[in-house]
Parts: C-alpha cells; sequence; structure tokens
C-alpha cells in the first residue's frame, strides 16, 4: 500500500509543481489570516516579559497595588521586606510619561524611580549617583539612544510639570531597556514628580536563599492583603488587559473566519486534484489495490502540503500582524510606556505547521470520499465523466443557509436586549454572530451559482461569452468558491468602512447630549485625551486655565484603575452630578443617593459581578477593600463597560487626592471653544498642555479608532490575496481538468485569443456576481455586529452604510480576479490541440 499510494499521489507532488504550489500557496494564504492572530499574540507576550525580565533581573517575584497607578501605600514596603523568606525588597516607581524630542515631537517612555536597593536585583549598575537613596534632586539618567533625540529645550513631563533634560546624564547600558525609551530618577525624586508621595508601584521580590518561590508568594499575599496582588515579575501589566480584552474576541472572529476561508481554499484545490487522477484510481482499484489507498494517499498528500503551507502562513502571518501590533503598541505605550514590536517565536511555526495539516485534512474529507465511492468500470469505460455527476443545485438549501443568517442576526439582536447584564448573553451573541457570518459565506457559494445560472436563461450569450458563462453554470462549486474569496473581500471592506463610520457617530452624538459639547478639553502630552492615568495635569496647570480669559467653569476628569488582576481592573470615574449620563439599564439614577454615596456602575462589571440597584460589592484601594452600594447600572462603554462612576469627593475619599486626568473648558456666553484655545496659545501656558475643540477632540477619537480597525484593513487586503489565490488556483486547475474540452473547442475553430478571453470572461463574469453578493454580506453581517460590539468593547453603535467604500473596493476586488486570470488565460491560449485531444 505504501508503495501505491507513493507512486500515485507523492510522486507527482514533484512531478506536479503547478497544482503542488497552487495547494501550498492556497493552506499558506488562508492559514496566514489565522497565524496572524498567533503572532499578535507571540508579539505581546514576549516583549513585555522582555521588559518584565530586564527590570526584575533575578527577582522572580513583585508585589502591586490595589491600583495601577503607584497604588502601594509607602508601609507594604516595611510589610514585604519583614515577611520570612524575603532577601531583599527593591521599591520601583514606574510611570508612562513623554520626553519632547529635540524636533518637537512627543517620545513616549518609561519613567523609572529606584534606588541602591535595585543593584540587588539588576546589579550595580542602578546604583549610581542618580539613584541614591538620599538625593531628590538633579539631572535625570537617559539612554544613549534618547539623548542622541534630545536637544537644549527638551524635557520630560511630570505631574507637575515639566523637568528640564538639558543637563541629563548618559548611562548606555539603558539602550537595552525599552529600546532606550526609558528616564531614571532617584526613588524620593519620582515620588515627587510623579504624584506618588508616600507611595510606589511595585516591589520586586528577591527570596533568600533556598527559599520556595511558591512558599514565598503564598506568605507575601497573607503580608500585603487582598486588595494588593502578588505576581511573577515577569507577568504583563494588568492595565494592558483593558486593551486585550477590547480586540482580543474580535481577533479571534478573525482567525474563525480565515481558518474557514482557508478550508474553502484547500477543499477546492483537492476536489479539482481528485477530479484529474479519477482514471489513475480506477486503473488501481482494477488492479486490485485496496480502497485505503483511494483513501489514505490523497489524505497524506493533503497533509504533507498543508503542513508546508502551513509554516509558510507563519512567516505570512508575521507580515500580516504588524498593522495590529502597531496597534496594540500604541495602547502599551500610552499605558505603560512600553514598546511591543513583531516577534514570531518558533512556537508560531509549530502551531503553522499544525493549523496547516489540520486544515487541509479537514478540507480532503469530503473529495476524498466522493473519490472512494467511484464506478470503476463506468470510470473505465469513459461512462463516468465529472459533467454526468454534478447535482443540480437545491433551492432548499439555499433558502435554509438564508434562514440560519436571519437567526443568527435576531439571536446576536436578542442577546444584547436590555443591557445584556446575564452571564450568557455574551457567549449566546458571538455564537450568533459567527452562525450569521459563515451562514452568509455559505449562502454566497450557493447563491453565486444560481445567480449566474439566472443570468444565462435570462440573457442570449453568444461566442466567448456563452462558453464562459455556460463553464461557471456546468461548474457550481468550482463557481463558489471563487465567489466566497471575492466576496468576503468586498464584504469586510465594507463592513471595516461601516464600522469606522458607526463610531464616528456614536462619538459625535455622545458629544452632542454631552454637557461638554461646547467645551475645550485640555490634556497633557501623555495624557491622550485622559485615557492615560499617569498623564495628569499638574495642579499648576489646572489653576494656570482656570484663570484664561472667558472660562465660566472647569470640570475635571479624575479616574483611577483598580485592581490588580488582568481581565478584572475597574475604571472608577468622577461625574459632579448624573444629568447627560449613559442610558439606565437597571437601577436608579436619584441624585440624592448619588450624592449621599451610591454609584454607578458600567454593565460588564455587573454581569460578572451580578450586580443590580441595592447590591453591594467590594473596591479595592491601597488602604484596603471599601464595599460600595449600587445605585444603577447604566450603559457607560469605558473599558469595555468594566467602571464605576462616583462623586469626586468619595473618590478623594477611598483612594486620596487625586489630580485630574483632563480639564473641561467651559466657555462663558458669546464665547467660542475656538477663542478658548487661541487665547491658551497667546498665554504661553505649559509647553505640555494640549487643547481640544469639541470638532478636533471628535477628529482625534476618530482617528484613534480608525487606527484601532487596523487589523480589519489587514485581514480585507490579505482576503483580497486569497481571493488572487482562489482565482488563479482554480482556473489553472480547471484548465488541467478541461484540457480535452479545451482541445475540441480549439478543433472546431475557436482561436488562442477566443480560448483567452473565455477564461478572462470567467473571472469578469465571476467577479462581478461575486461583488455584489459581498455588498449584500456585508451590508447584513455588519447588522449583526452591531449588536455584539457593545458586549465586546462597550458601546453602542449606530448602524451606518459606507456606501462610498463600494466605489474603491468593488472595482478593486473584480480587478484582482481579473488580474489572477491573465496567467491561466494565456496557459490555456498556448493549448496544443492534438495532445490536448489525446489527454485523458
Amino acid at each position: 500500500m505504501i508503495r501505491a499510494i507513493g507512486i500515485l499521489d507523492l510522486r507527482r507532488l514533484a512531478a506536479v509543481r503547478l497544482r503542488t504550489v497552487i495547494a501550498v500557496v492556497a493552506v499558506a494564504a488562508g492559514s496566514s489570516l489565522a497565524l496572524s492572530v498567533v503572532v499578535v499574540s507571540s508579539s505581546v507576550t514576549s516583549s513585555l516579559t522582555s521588559f518584565g525580565q530586564k527590570l526584575a533581573g533575578v527577582a522572580p517575584l513583585r508585589v502591586v497595588g490595589a491600583d495601577t497607578s503607584g497604588g502601594l501605600e509607602q508601609k507594604v514596603l516595611s510589610e514585604v521586606s519583614g515577611t520570612p523568606g524575603v532577601a531583599v525588597a527593591v521599591p520601583v516607581v514606574q510611570v508612562a510619561t513623554v520626553v519632547r524630542s529635540n524636533d518637537g515631537k512627543d517620545v513616549r517612555v518609561v519613567a523609572l524611580g529606584l534606588d541602591c536597593r535595585a543593584g540587588a536585583v539588576v546589579g550595580q549598575a542602578a546604583c549610581s549617583s542618580r539613584t541614591a537613596a538620599s538625593e531628590t534632586s538633579g539631572p535625570p539618567l537617559v539612554s544613549a539612544a534618547l539623548a542622541k533625540t534630545l536637544g537644549p529645550s527638551s524635557w520630560v513631563e511630570s505631574a507637575t510639570g515639566t523637568v528640564p533634560l538639558a543637563h541629563r546624564q548618559v548611562a548606555p547600558a539603558l539602550d537595552h531597556f525599552n529600546g532606550g525609551a526609558v528616564v531614571v530618577f532617584a526613588l524620593a525624586e519620582a515620588q515627587a514628580l510623579f504624584d506618588r508621595a508616600g507611595r510606589l508601584d511595585a516591589i520586586y521580590v528577591l527570596p533568600a536563599r533556598s527559599v520556595s518561590v511558591t512558599k514565598l508568594e503564598a506568605r507575601l499575599r497573607r503580608s500585603v492583603g487582598s486588595w494588593n496582588g502578588v505576581l511573577a515579575a515577569t507577568d504583563p501589566p494588568p492595565q494592558l488587559s483593558v486593551a486585550l480584552d477590547a480586540i482580543t474576541p474580535l481577533l479571534i472572529l478573525l482567525a474563525v473566519l480565515a481558518s474557514g476561508i482557508a478550508a474553502v481554499l484547500v477543499y477546492n484545490v483537492v476536489d479539482l486534484s481528485l477530479e484529474q487522477r479519477r482514471r489513475e484510481h480506477a486503473i488501481a482499484a482494477a488492479v486490485g489495490a485496496p480502497p485505503t489507498v483511494i483513501v489514505a494517499g490523497p489524505l497524506i498528500e493533503a497533509g504533507l502540503l498543508g503542513a508546508v503551507g502551513g509554516v509558510l502562513g507563519a512567516a505570512a502571518g508575521g507580515l500580516l500582524a504588524a498593522p495590529t501590533v502597531h496597534s496594540m503598541s500604541s495602547y502599551s505605550t500610552q499605558l505603560l510606556g512600553v514598546t511591543i514590536s513583531v516577534h514570531t517565536s518558533p512556537i508560531t511555526y509549530l502551531i503553522g505547521l499544525l493549523l496547516g495539516t489540520g486544515i487541509a485534512l479537514v478540507a480532503a474529507i469530503r473529495p476524498v470520499r466522493r473519490a472512494s465511492r467511484l464506478d470503476v468500470a463506468a470510470e473505465l469505460s469513459g461512462r463516468d465523466r465529472r459533467v454526468e455527476q454534478r447535482r443540480a443545485l437545491s433551492p432548499a438549501r439555499g433558502l435554509a443557509l438564508v434562514v440560519v443568517a436571519v437567526l443568527g442576526l435576531v439571536g446576536s439582536w436578542a442577546a444584547q436586549r436590555h443591557g445584556a447584564l446575564e452571564s450568557w448573553q455574551p457567549g449566546a451573541a458571538t455564537i450568533a454572530f459567527l452562525a450569521c457570518v459563515f451562514a452568509t459565506v455559505l449562502a454566497i457559494a450557493f447563491w453565486a451559482p444560481a445567480a449566474i445560472r439566472i443570468l444565462l436563461e435570462r440573457r442570449r450569450w453568444k461566442g466567448v461569452g456563452g462558453l464562459a458563462v455556460a463553464n461557471l453554470v456546468r461548474e457550481p462549486g468550482r463557481t463558489g468558491v471563487v465567489a466566497v474569496a471575492i466576496a468576503s473581500s468586498v464584504g469586510v471592506a465594507l463592513m471595516t468602512a461601516s464600522f469606522n463610520s458607526s463610531v464616528h457617530s456614536a462619538i459625535a452624538q455622545s458629544l452632542a447630549r454631552s454637557p461638554q459639547r461646547d467645551s475645550v478639553l485640555v490634556t497633557t502630552a501623555a495624557g491622550y485625551n485622559g485615557f492615560n492615568v499617569d498623564g495628569r495635569v499638574p495642579a499648576a496647570s489646572a489653576q494656570a486655565v482656570r484663570r484664561l480669559p472667558g472660562v465660566q467653569k472647569v470640570d475635571e476628569l479624575r479616574a483611577v484603575l483598580a485592581g490588580h488582576e488582568g481581565g478584572q481592573l475597574v475604571a472608577v470615574e468622577t461625574a459632579d452630578d448624573l444629568s447627560g449620563g449613559p442610558t439606565l439599564d437597571v437601577g436608579k439614577a436619584d441624585e440624592s443617593d448619588y450624592e449621599r454615596g451610591e454609584v454607578m456602575v458600567g454593565p460588564a462589571l455587573a454581569r460578572r459581578l451580578h450586580l443590580s440597584g441595592g447590591s453591594r460589592f467590594a473596591l479595592d484601594t491601597p488602604s484596603g477593600n471599601v464595599s460600595v452600594v449600587v445605585e444603577g447600572v447604566w450603559d457607560n462603554g469605558d473599558v469595555t463597560g468594566e467602571n464605576v462612576t462616583m462623586t469626586p469627593a468619595m473618590l478623594d475619599r477611598i483612594y486620596g487626592s487625586q489630580l485630574p486626568s483632563a480639564i473641561w473648558l467651559v466657555p462663558a456666553r458669546g464665547v467660542a471653544p475656538s477663542q478658548l484655545v487661541s487665547r491658551a496659545a497667546s498665554a504661553h501656558l505649559a509647553p505640555d498642555l494640549k487643547f481640544l475643540t469639541p470638532q478636533q477632540f471628535l477628529a482625534d477619537n476618530s482617528s484613534s479608532v480608525s487606527a484601532q480597525l487596523a487589523p480589519f484593513w489587514a485581514l480585507q487586503r490579505a482576503l483580497l490575496l486569497v481571493s488572487f489565490v482562489s482565482v488563479l488556483s482554480t482556473l489553472l486547475l480547471a484548465g488541467l481538468q478541461r484540457r480535452r474540452e479545451l482541445g475540441l473547442l480549439a478543433a472546431v475553430g475557436l482561436t488562442p485569443r477566443g480560448l483567452f478571453y473565455m477564461v478572462v470572461v470567467e473571472s469578469l463574469v465571476v467577479g462581478a456576481v461575486a461583488a455584489v453578493f459581498g455588498m449584500a454580506m456585508g451590508a447584513f453581517d455588519m447588522a449583526s455586529l452591531i449588536q455584539v460590539v457593545p458586549l465586546l468593547v462597550g458601546y453602542h453603535d449606530p448602524y451606518e452604510f459606507d456606501a462610498a467604500s463600494l466605489i474603491v473596493y468593488v472595482p478593486l476586488a473584480i480587478a484582482v480576479a481579473l488580474v489572477a486570470s491573465l496567467w491561466p488565460g494565456w496557459r490555456t491560449s498556448r493549448l496544443r490541440v492534438v495532445e490536448a485531444l489525446q489527454y485523458e
């Protein structure tokens, strides 16, 4: 059997190079989309682990506080140091901030506060004159790489204002830390500069000799209290989960969709390949080859092709992952000052090998089963041709797929009703969305050939056009596969562009309803619209903007990111009152109860902790757990819905006095926001302050959202490549399979130019029909996506249909199909008629 498999299947991998290359490329193109998600995960893990290892040195554990911005009280250092088994406890201040470079650009960096105790874990180089425990002033340490970008007027931003870097000290050893994007202060100075008086960000712990790390971790947990956390030194910072929780579910959906498309491509290649070898398999069966040869051989062949394609897909996945990694890096630099770079590990290639093999084997099952039921006598006598085996399209199947798609849409709508406060609703909404997407994709595979059949029957096609359309109708499976690939690229483009428009509209509507609709937003350079909780507005700057002519009042935005476990962080925000707030889902929104200390919570937090009006739950604070009463659950999507809103006085009471992360300047009557911005520029206030009118704020947020959609645009570009591969591979393999038929056409007078045009017209017709179905798919699936997004990222967006995107992406998809048909058309036009007529 092994020899038979080698002769019938494996030997042909080298002999039929074109089919082998097409199969490998098909697997690589499809699996690369899914593997890009693996590369993103690997990049985040690798970058943060490297950062943690270099900061921690030999220390295996770190203690973090009840909130992410200086959440450890100073007394915790004594408690950690006094824990049995602790050899050294190293206090650290770690802040995400910005440095103004020589060319006026803001470079996001990590600012560290260290003392000589750090030398015990990262080496004595950390103990310099600048990090001595007693020192509280002087020039900071910067890396040699960062120093090259600095000039006489450069500064680093702090919570007290800008700190000049004209007299910095250069430490080349810092170039290996965070790519050189680091500034080091003495510990006491960092505490004073970054609003951490009596507080720390982390304590790195080095165990005594022969002390078990696991046992020491348990002791530390008892020592520091449940409101503080004990993590491995290399564990990613918990606050990064804010970004990951929003984008990971969407990336997983992309991976599932990409794997499905890859399977369809491989199915097409394997199906046509087996059809091409029907006579060979019939001869093998006639001379006594066991049925397992017909089954095992093609499966082994498909598995090998899938394995090679999966490895190549892993390499391509690194390229596709770059936009997503860049988006994740923008988050991490804003939150942590840490840069994330693309990293493809050996495990990625192993996953690619397994994924490619699995996709190929799954895709090959149905064609192999059909080939195993071969009628040997009929095939050898020429009575069992492919044309005779094609089944008519079943309208019932097509209608069933449409029904499933509609049910998926209805299910995604039902699963997010009433605020989606039940724990089952997010999972149900995701399943409904996936059902909707896959049903629409499979429906296209059915209805596109049906539409072309109707086109053939309604219009009298003549000549080359008639032959091309007849070929598409005669091969509905092949036509459906190509249509799915082309339609997917159009549908994803429409969905991405429409989602971008939806988010823009949602932000505009939210701003129009808010009390700040005519106000000016003031942030620091590091603040990024208040997103970075370390980017606080200094008290002196806040007083200066209050004194600007034309300012009626000031609304401060203050927030704390509470918690110490990824996936369980809570944004604790403030609001002076509840007027103009989000829609109420459960409970009440009574101003008097709110003033007495009751709080409003977001839907995701309510769902996770099963909260409703009157419920109690505990918030982690630096001084311990504080129990609060829920007044109501409202539709606030901040931090994916994991948020608490309370009065400013209550926030100060339980978390201590907090500098604002942003300020809204409410102009006096008759003063336009643009006038306030002009007056601020004329006043020459702090150089790190940013002033945004409502229009600029809207544009800034919309630009940020557009950057976050980079993974979807990467998917769309990849799908264009997939559609190119699909059209190319299908037409090439079909040309090999139909050589005898093409020879007959040439023999009866069809010119080489006619053969070429016949192939090109096939691609144009299926491309045009697929583009129309792609528009329908994008519009339909967008309706389902809009229902699911609030459960994934927290915010509700209106349905928008971006018709303008179709002007670009419909012609582009058709052009890709046309270009992909040129080589198959050229090969067909050079057909040798005598050889083709002899082809079996």
